[in-house]
């Protein structure tokens, strides 16, 4: 369920920086994809079925979109 809310924040995050400026839109929404991304590698391989280094890294990807995401969040709302 987290995973959800994190595609979420960061689509929210997106859409308000494009109504702040377009180039911080598209980098939310680069922001927004790589987060997208790595929760559907997560979701379709389960434990052990990919190399442990490999899920390391999607899952460190995906922890680190998400703190990206919220950052974009606040200061989309800060700066509206």
């Amino acid at each position: 369920m987290f995973g959800w809310v994190s595609v979420l924040v960061c689509g929210v995050a997106a859409y308000l920086m494009f109504n702040i400026s377009k180039g911080a839109g598209i980098f939310a929404l680069v922001v927004l994809g790589v987060n997208f991304w790595s929760l559907g590698i997560i979701h379709n391989y389960g434990p052990g079925q990919v190399r442990d280094n490999y899920e390391r890294f999607v899952v460190t990807l995906n922890m680190l979109s998400t703190i990206v995401g919220v950052i974009l969040l606040v200061v989309a709302l800060v700066a509206r």
